[in-house]
């Protein structure tokens, strides 16, 4: 996770609280992404335009990952309806960066008790050049845009990727949850674990 010191927290105060090597390699990035446009951070300003930015993210969603998220029936529907559902409240962002006209990472976020949860992200990787770190050149600035709004930490949630570890400070233990519908297949099951435990005594 990434606290916020201050309201007013500029990038290189942020990027100062990082190690040498990431520190560089952002920077370097930045430099060579403005050598071909000027970076831009754009936050959807309505349920509509979310969900569309949301949408246009998933090609390169499914190119890094082989499976788009919103192919997911599920998983479409459940964030469509809470996207428009929701936007108005503030609890929930989607973000994009672009280096002149061409976007080059999306992000999904949700905010609550002035802290932003990164949930989803999608980053136009450059393999012929792989000085260019969409991926930390998009967080960096979604970081110094919600510093400035005032709120209080960026948090990356669960996950051992390294980028997380590079852009943040471990936080607190999570706790994974899981609900199921109390289907009778559901109950059955969970008689059979209970028979199983029973046995094993």
């Amino acid at each position: 996770l990434t606290p916020f010191h201050n309201s007013q927290e500029t990038r290189d105060a942020y990027l100062s609280t990082l190690g040498k090597n990431t520190r560089s390699s952002i920077r370097r990035s930045i430099k060579l992404y403005e050598q071909m446009g000027t970076l831009r951070l754009h936050v959807a300003q309505d349920a509509s335009e979310a969900w569309h930015m949301l949408q246009a993210a998933q090609p390169l969603h499914k190119q890094r990952w082989g499976k788009a998220a919103l192919e997911y029936e599920g998983y479409h529907t459940f964030h469509k309806e809470l996207i428009h559902s929701s936007f108005a409240t503030g609890c929930l962002d989607v973000l994009r960066v672009d280096c002149g006209d061409t976007p080059i990472g999306w992000l999904y976020n949700f905010i609550y008790d002035n802290r932003v949860y990164y949930y989803f992200g999608a980053f136009d990787f450059d393999s012929e050049n792989a000085k260019l770190k969409p991926g930390l050149v998009t967080h960096t600035l979604a970081i110094e845009h919600y510093a400035k709004k005032g709120l209080g930490v960026y948090d990356f949630m669960a996950g051992n990727l390294r980028y997380k570890f590079n852009l943040g400070q471990v936080g607190s233990p999570i706790r994974t949850v899981a609900l199921q519908n109390p289907a009778p297949i559901i109950r059955v099951e969970h008689a059979a674990r209970a028979v199983k435990r029973l046995l094993r005594v």
